[in-house]
Parts: structure tokens; C-alpha cells; sequence
């Protein structure tokens, strides 16, 4: 059924010459005449007006019928949208034991030319097991802050001595590189390099890139080192302005075994 008349079934016919809306334009364009005669199909009518019209007139009609399809494959988008919105929108999800799960970001300042790392690392019930923030001097971009903030993130982890661990960021490029198989060869490759040895030392790691709206902790922990004086840990806990977002992360917590 047509979803703008509700009156026949919506025929490529029916949505260029029997619907309402769509006569309206007809008239409007002053071609309000293409809509006469009795043709039983789409093709016998479009077939139709193309050889009985000018070259002018097949332009403009050939014009409308586009504008009028167009018009309906806009709004059925439209009304797909908030559907996809919500789909693309990822919220922070906790591992699966005994899996632990590591958020890193970056803060990059250009003109100290410093980055601020920030992490947290929570388990499959959504507590916090320990999070930090870090300075780091002479970095030249934000895809070096992002990289020295996973390494940041890794150290803490083996300092913990946690042993399997899903790493996530925001920074798709960075998690790509981190995986690639090779050796990296940039200007960055070092980093790189020195992240995989350190990925060694862990039983079973896993890196992913995720949307921001799943990383809200770390990027709260990176914004916030500028804040203090001295890179600051913390063993099962994060400072005040993060805990509200972890809170919201895992609403529920689930009771440990």
C-alpha cells in the first residue's frame, strides 16, 4: 500500500501519475497532461510520453520522474535512520572471563608537544581493577599519543600482573597497525614494535577499535592528567570525575561467582 495516499498498492505507476502528491507536481511543472490516458503499466506510459514529446519535454519529464522517486527513497531513509543511529552507537561492554578488559586514550597537546595517557581496566562484572594517567614528553602527533597511550596501558596491565586481556581504543588506524602482521617500518614502527613484544608477555590479548562512546573512561583519565601535578594509578578504583561514567557503563553490575 502507498505509505503517502494509502489509497492503491504502491506500483512504479501509481507513485508517478496516481498518487496525490505526486499529480501536484505534475501541475506544478505544468505538464499536468502526461497524467491522461489509460495505461496499464509503468513502462507503456513512460514509452508513451517519450515518443510524443519534444526533447525539451522528455528532459523535464524525464527530470520529474527522478525528483518524484527520489523524494519517496529519502524518506523511507529517513525513517530507517534513528534505526541506524541507534545500531552504530556502541556503548563500553564488558570481556568474558577470564578475560580483562583494557580502555586506553590520549589527550594531545601541540604546542608543549606532550600527550596524556589515560586507562582503565575493568572485569567481566564491570568492576574496576585499576586505572592511571600518564604524561609523555616529545610526541608529534596525536597517532603517537595514541600509541604511547596503549603502551602506557600495556605496562600497567603486566605491572598488575594480568595475564589475558582485550585492549580496546578509539583510534581504529592505531589498533590496525598494532595487528598487522610484519614489521612496521613508519617513523611510528618503534612504538609499534615495542607494543607487540609487550603483547607477548601476556597468556591471551586481543585489540580492538571501538566508538568513543564505548572508551568515555579512558578519554575522562587522558583529559584529566593535566590536572595534576605527577602521573597518578589506581589499584581498584579511578579517580572522582570517572566515577559517575563508570557507574553508567555497567549500571547493574553482575555479582562475581
Amino acid at each position: 500500500m502507498c505509505t503517502r495516499c494509502n489509497i492503491e498498492a504502491e506500483t512504479p505507476l501509481h507513485i508517478s501519475t496516481r498518487c496525490g502528491p505526486a499529480q501536484e507536481v505534475w501541475r506544478q511543472v505544468n505538464l499536468e497532461w502526461t497524467l491522461s490516458g489509460n495505461h496499464e503499466d509503468y513502462w507503456s506510459w513512460f514509452t508513451h510520453l517519450m515518443r510524443s514529446s519534444d526533447t525539451h519535454a522528455c528532459f523535464t519529464i524525464a527530470i520529474t520522474i527522478w525528483g518524484l522517486c527520489l523524494v519517496r527513497e529519502l524518506k523511507e531513509f529517513r525513517a530507517k535512520l534513528p534505526e541506524a543511529r541507534i545500531t552504530m552507537k556502541q556503548s563500553w561492554t564488558p570481556p568474558t572471563d577470564p578475560m580483562l578488559k583494557l580502555n586506553f586514550d590520549t589527550a594531545f597537546h601541540a604546542q608543549s608537544r606532550q600527550s596524556s595517557s589515560g586507562f582503565v581496566v575493568r572485569n567481566a562484572q564491570g568492576q574496576v581493577l585499576g586505572s592511571g594517567m600518564v604524561r609523555n614528553n616529545f610526541v608529534s602527533d596525536p597517532f603517537m599519543g595514541e600509541m604511547l597511550a596503549c603502551l602506557d596501558g600495556l605496562r600497567f596491565a603486566t605491572d598488575m600482573g594480568f595475564k589475558n586481556l582485550v585492549v580496546e581504543g578509539d583510534s581504529r588506524s592505531t589498533i590496525v597497525r598494532i595487528t598487522e602482521m610484519g614489521r612496521d617500518r613508519s617513523a611510528i614502527g618503534v612504538y609499534v614494535e615495542v607494543i607487540k613484544q609487550r603483547a607477548r608477555m601476556f597468556d591471551k590479548i586481543i585489540f580492538r577499535s571501538v566508538d568513543r562512546n564505548a572508551n568515555r573512561v579512558a578519554h575522562i583519565l587522558a583529559k584529566a592528567r593535566s590536572t595534576f601535578n605527577e602521573d597518578r594509578f589506581w589499584v581498584e578504583d579511578v579517580p572522582d570525575m570517572a566515577v559517575l561514567v563508570v557507574k553508567a557503563d555497567c549500571p547493574i553490575p553482575v555479582a562475581p561467582d
